[in-house]
């Protein structure tokens, strides 16, 4: 258990964009309770070595800095929020070598946010950018024999939301990037490593966060989506001494 606390940045403090928000330097600090807890047990089912661990985690936030509607509809304000907001959730997690070449791990968080609806919430039940689900697993190949080796990577997030000034709550998440990468060693020592990597396999679009954009011609905001990486291909040298 501990706490916590984080200082409103000179963007929240000062910010002056009559398109778009305004900083507040009558901000206080955010502060927070946290507590954790984890049990784990290490099982050996024949030459499998497998770690599982259950995590629970619990977060009590005040005076959470938010950007709320400055009355106008068309630009924010940033502001602390007058209650208290809550996080909790667990996490199960599960890694071990299946063979000397061999080894994966899988993990699966679940949060939940409550809040006190009021004026500044504008009545949103969780908080934004958090997932209520999140998946992540691995598998990696790493034989000895042969100079070589290969992991891929799941990440699934599920459903969240963003807000964005005249927009309010804006649906968010809900999808799943799969990465590749593999590796080859130029040397018995294993000191010269070739790396490759396809980033997002199947080519999927998403929005990392959403955000209000405003064209030139007129003052009619619009919503903007951030897409994430799209399938991109990485390769690189490496040596190591």
């Amino acid at each position: 258990m501990g706490t916590a606390f984080r200082y409103p940045d000179a963007y929240e403090l000062f910010a002056q964009d009559p398109t778009c928000c305004f900083g507040n330097p009558n901000l206080k600090p955010e502060t927070s309770t946290n507590f954790n807890g984890s049990i784990g047990r290490r099982v050996i089912v024949g030459t499998t070595a497998i770690e599982l661990e259950a995590i629970a985690f619990y977060r009590q936030v005040s005076d959470l800095i938010v950007d709320v509607d400055d009355g106008s509809g068309d630009t924010t304000i940033t502001a602390n929020r007058p209650d208290k907001v809550r996080v909790r959730g667990m996490s199960l997690v599960a890694s071990g070598a299946f063979t000397n070449a061999v080894s994966g791990s899988a993990g699966y968080t679940y949060t939940k946010s409550q809040q006190t609806t009021n004026e500044l919430a504008g009545g949103y039940s969780a908080l934004a950018g958090i997932p209520s689900n999140q998946v992540e697993a691995s598998l990696d190949i790493h034989p000895r024999a042969v100079p070589i080796g290969a992991t891929a990577t799941v990440n699934h997030v599920g459903e969240m939301f963003d807000t964005v000034g005249g927009f309010g709550s804006v649906p968010s998440g809900k999808y799943t990037v799969v990465d590749l990468s593999g590796r080859v060693f130029l040397d018995s020592r294993r000191r010269n490593r070739i790396n490759i990597r396809l980033e997002n396999l199947f080519d999927e679009e998403y929005t990392t966060i959403h955000a209000r954009g405003f064209p030139d011609a007129s003052g009619t905001a619009f919503l903007v989506n951030n897409i994430g990486v799209p399938r991109t291909f990485h390769m690189s040298y490496s040596y190591s001494f």
